[in-house]
């Protein structure tokens, strides 16, 4: 083996990944109260066509179940986690559930023709801006929120 190659190989061991703790605060605090952050994400989401709907925590299957039919769509997408967890034990059979459970290569297809909707976690909502932060991973990769229409 080169000797370049292995000191590239000992450069790449010696500097894997590390997991990065979680900030406590990101930047200064507007002392807006939790509503003033709420109407105020929710004016800037509308404001670029998005919708806000608030929704109790343990009411969001429900709605959902309901929503989905109302809105055409049959086929959604979940990942790994909580959330597909949730919904495949919640959801009517009138709604197909796919998991991001193997290699896109076996399904691309599909998720590019057949599923209406993918569902994933999103870590923050900034009420400055109305921007959603999403946080991909092996269970909900970026591209669940990249191919379906929805």
């Amino acid at each position: 083996m080169s000797d370049s190659r292995e000191r590239i190989l000992a450069r790449l061991r010696a500097n894997r990944p590390i997991e990065v703790p979680t900030p406590t605060v990101y930047t200064k605090h507007l002392g807006w109260d939790r509503e003033h952050c709420i109407a105020s994400f929710v004016q800037r989401m509308q404001a670029v066509r998005g919708e806000v709907h608030r929704i109790a925590h343990d009411a969001w299957v429900d709605w959902l179940a309901g929503e989905l039919p109302a809105r055409g769509i049959h086929h959604l997408l979940a990942g790994n986690g909580d959330i597909g967890d949730r919904l495949a034990s919640t959801l009517p059979a009138s709604i197909r559930l796919s998991r991001y459970d193997h290699p896109i290569e076996q399904w691309k297809p599909a998720l590019f023709n057949d599923i209406d909707a993918a569902i994933t976690h999103a870590r923050a909502g900034l009420a400055e801006s109305g921007s959603i932060v999403l946080w991909p991973d092996a269970n909900e990769p970026r591209l669940m929120s990249l191919a379906p229409p929805i």
